[in-house]
């Protein structure tokens, strides 16, 4: 959107992480394994995979041309 002396821009961003890999059982539940000092956090049988974590973020940029080749911007 351009006005008389500033042009803003406005958009989504999305971002997205899949480690792709385990967590492992100590990364769940801690008080399973205080009371049980036999239990094995390696244990692959406890294992779960991990989740695709995803966020959209609102953008906005403005910017206000001060001549032919220059512009001073915020984001």
């Amino acid at each position: 959107m351009e006005f008389s002396d500033m042009i803003l821009n406005l958009g989504l961003r999305f971002d997205g992480f899949n480690a792709g890999s385990d967590k492992g059982y100590w990364a769940t539940d801690t008080d399973d394994m205080a009371a049980d000092a036999t239990l094995n956090p390696f244990d692959p049988s406890k294992r779960k995979a991990t989740e695709m974590k995803s966020q959209i973020s609102p953008r906005l940029g403005v910017s206000f041309p001060m001549g032919d080749d220059m512009a001073f911007r915020y984001s």
